[in-house]
């Protein structure tokens, strides 16, 4: 995909209530959904890294809307 979208349910949700949009406004992106619901900063981070999710694709732009998952049990510190 040209454009990936990462991040937690949010993201994810464009697979579901979102999917009409989504093809509407981003199928033209040939975009790449990789929301994963309940994940938190951390996760994301390490889906990248160690995880290596991104190797085999070579998106030109990505999305990234995490940190909402993290609100309950983590301070900004």
């Amino acid at each position: 995909g040209d454009v990936i979208f990462i991040g937690d349910s949010i993201t994810q949700g464009w697979e579901g209530g979102g999917k009409k949009a989504w093809a509407e406004h981003f199928a033209k992106f040939k975009p790449v959904n990789l929301g994963i619901s309940g994940d938190q900063t951390g996760h994301v981070l390490w889906r990248i890294t160690e995880g290596k999710e991104l190797e085999p694709i070579r998106p030109k732009a990505a999305v990234v809307m995490i940190g909402t998952n993290n609100m309950r049990a983590h301070t900004p510190e």
